[in-house]
C-alpha cells in the first residue's frame, strides 16, 4: 500500500506526537537504554520482536574478575512493548529467553535477513559489546511457525585490534556507534562501527564452516577504516560517532558526528569510500541541535524514502530525503517530537503493516533523560501527517524478502514490476519466471533448461537459492495431455540438488516435464 498523506506545512512549527506503546523499562538505574532494532516475522508481522540494548556498566558481583555481572544486554519484546515469553522471569519480565548477552554493555544493535551460512540463511543481529571491545553476533531463532525462540551467539569481531590507537584501553577501543549494511551490488554482508575514540571502521563478514571440533561461525575482515583527520585532528581523536545507517539499495552509509555534521558516503564493491564524502546537514542549521546521535532508513519503493536522525540537543528529529542527486545533499523536510520523550539516542523506523496499532508502520526512538528507561512507539502515520510537509506512507516495500519473493525482488525490482509474475517468460526461452527460479536460472537470458537425458533417465538441477517454497513433480503422458492426461510420477532421485527420473522400458515414445508449483 502507498498513500500520499495530505497536509498543510506549517512553518518551523514542530508536532509532538503520542506515543501508542511505551515498553517495559529495563533493569538497571537511570538511562540504560540507547538503540533498537526490529526483526520482521517472517509470515505474521504482528509477532515481530523489538532487540533493545541495555548498556549498564559493566560489574563483577561474584568476585571472579569478569566484568559481566551487570544488568547489560539486548532485551527482547513484543510489538506490545512487553517482554517476550521467558524461561524464569525477574520481577520485571526478564530472563534466560529474552535478555541475552547478559551483562555485558551493550551500545547499539542492528539486524539483517537471509544470511547465506552454507546451505542455511540465517537472519542475524548484531549488539557492540564494550565490555569484551568487540562486536558480537548472533542468529535468530525460530520454531517451525517462524516465531521467535532466542538468540544463539554465532561469531564475533574483535575491534581492540583494528583501531588506532589500541590496545586494551576501555573506552576508546569498544564499539561505540554499530549498523549492518548489505550491499545490494555485491550481495555482501557488512558490519560498521565506531570507537569510543571516534574512529569508524568496516567489516566484511563472512561463513566459516568450522571444523569437526568448531561449529560454524561468522566472522569479519576489516576492509576500510576512517583516516586519521576525518573526525577528528591526527593526534586527537575527540569527535564521537554513533549514528550510523546504510542505505542497502543505494550503496550508500550515513556517519553522524555527534557535534559536527551527518555525512554521506558512497561505497565502492561495497566498501565505504573517503572520496567525494557529502555533508548532508550540520549541528546549528536550525534543524540539528547537538549531539547528532541515532540514524535510521525508511524504506519505500522505487528508491522513494528517508533519512531521520536524533537531534538529541533539542529532542526532536529531523527528516530529510532518501533521495539524492550527485554531490548534493539529502533535502531537509521536517522536524518532529514525541511527547515525554528527551535526550534521545537510538531510533528506527519500519515501514511495513504490523497489524494492531500499526497498520501503516511504526518509528520507535530512545526515551533519554532517566527513568523510565525503555522505548516509544509512534504510528507512522502519525510522523507522515504530522505538521510539514507530508510524507509517503509506503507498506509495499519488503526488508525480508525470502524464496521466491527475494528472487522476484533481485530480478525485477523492489517492489517488483508486473514482469515478475510466475506464469510469464520474459526472456521468451520456454520457461516461466517460476520455473527460471526453481532451475536457478536469469529471467533476463534466454537459455535452456537445467536438465540432462543420458541413460534411459531424465534429471533436472535444481537452483542453489531455490528455497523450501516450491514443489517439485516430474509427470509423464504419451500425447501431451491431449488423450492421455499427464499424471505425476515418482522420481527416483529428488533431494536438494537434483530430480530424476528413471524411463519406463516398455514405451516407445513417451513424454516428460517438469511441474513448479508455490504453496496456495
Amino acid at each position: 500500500m502507498i498513500v500520499a498523506c495530505l497536509g498543510v506545512p506549517a512553518a518551523s512549527a514542530v508536532e509532538d506526537l503520542i506515543p501508542l506503546v511505551e515498553t517495559t523499562d529495563m533493569n538497571g538505574g537511570s538511562d540504560v537504554a540507547d538503540d533498537m532494532c526490529v526483526w520482521l516475522h517472517p509470515t505474521d508481522r504482528s509477532k515481530s520482536i523489538i532487540f533493545g540494548n541495555n548498556k549498564t556498566d559493566h560489574e563483577d558481583k561474584d568476585g571472579d574478575g569478569d566484568k559481566d555481572d551487570g544488568e547489560g544486554g539486548i532485551y527482547c519484546y513484543a510489538l506490545d512493548g512487553r517482554p517476550t515469553d521467558t524461561l524464569s522471569p525477574d520481577t520485571l519480565g526478564w530472563g534466560a529467553g529474552n535478555w541475552f548477552d547478559q551483562g555485558k554493555k551493550v551500545n547499539n544493535v542492528d539486524v539483517r535477513y537471509n544470511f547465506q551460512a552454507g546451505s542455511e540463511q540465517w537472519d542475524l543481529v548484531v549488539g557492540g559489546n564494550r565490555t569484551d571491545e568487540r562486536i558480537d553476533i548472533f542468529r535468530v531463532d525460530t520454531d517451525a511457525g517462524g516465531d521467535f525462540t532466542g538468540l544463539t551467539q554465532v561469531g564475533s569481531i574483535q575491534t581492540d585490534s583494528n583501531w588506532i590507537p589500541s590496545g586494551n584501553n576501555i573506552g576508546n577501543d569498544s564499539p561505540y556507534g554499530l549498523a549492518m549494511f548489505h550491499s545490494k551490488s555485491q550481495n555482501k554482508l557488512y558490519a560498521i562501527a565506531s570507537s569510543k575514540g571516534g574512529r569508524v571502521a568496516q567489516w566484511e563478514m563472512s561463513y566459516n564452516a568450522g571444523t569437526e571440533l568448531i561449529p560454524p561461525f561468522i566472522e569479519g575482515t576489516r576492509v576500510w577504516m576512517t583516516p586519521l583527520v576525518a573526525f577528528g585532528g591526527a593526534s586527537d581523536f575527540n569527535e564521537l560517532v554513533e549514528g550510523i545507517v546504510a542505505d542497502d539499495e543505494k550503496d550508500v552509509v550515513y556517519i553522524a558526528g555527534e557535534d559536527t555534521s551527518i555525512y554521506r558516503y558512497q561505497t565502492l564493491n561495497g566498501v565505504i569510500q573517503d572520496a567525494g564524502r557529502v555533508t548532508v546537514a550540520s549541528v546549528g542549521d536550525g534543524n540539528l541541535t547537538a549531539d547528532i546521535e541515532g540514524l535510521t532508513m525508511y524504506y519505500a519503493s522505487d528508491g522513494k524514502g528517508y533519512l531521520i536522525a536524533s537531534s538529541q540537543g533539542s529532542s526532536q528529529y529531523a527528516v530529510y530525503d532518501r533521495e539524492f542527486s550527485g554531490s548534493a545533499a539529502n533535502a531537509y523536510i521536517k522536524n518532529f517530537s514525541i511527547v515525554g520523550n528527551a535526550h534521545t539516542d537510538g531510533i528506527d523506523v519500519v515501514n511495513v503493516n504490523l497489524g494492531g496499532s500499526f497498520p501503516n508502520g511504526m518509528f520507535l526512538a530512545h526515551s533519554g533523560g532517566g527513568d523510565p528507561s525503555n522505548i516509544r512507539l509512534v504510528s507512522w502515520a502519525d510522523v507522515a501527517n504530522a505538521t510539514g510537509p507530508p510524507l509517503l506512507i509506503d507498506t509495499s516495500w519488503d526488508p525480508r524478502p525470502a524464496g521466491f519473493e527475494a528472487w522476484q525482488i533481485t530480478h525485477f525490482g523492489n517492489p517488483p514490476t508486473a514482469a515478475a509474475d510466475p506464469s510469464l517468460d520474459p526472456d521468451f526461452d520456454g520457461m516461466t519466471n517460476l520455473v527460471e527460479y526453481a532451475l536457478g536460472k536469469d529471467p533476463h537470458v534466454s537459455d535452456q533448461p537445467a536438465s540432462n537425458i543420458e541413460a534411459g533417465g531424465i534429471t533436472f538441477t535444481k537452483g542453489a537459492t531455490a528455497n523450501d517454497d516450491v514443489t517439485y513433480t516430474i509427470e509423464e503422458s504419451d500425447d501431451l495431455g491431449v488423450l492421455d492426461l499427464w499424471e505425476a510420477v515418482t522420481p527416483s532421485v529428488n533431494d536438494a540438488n537434483e530430480i530424476s527420473y528413471s524411463l519406463p522400458l516398455d514405451k516407445d515414445a513417451l513424454f516428460v516435464r517438469l511441474k513448479v508449483t508455490l504453496p496456495e
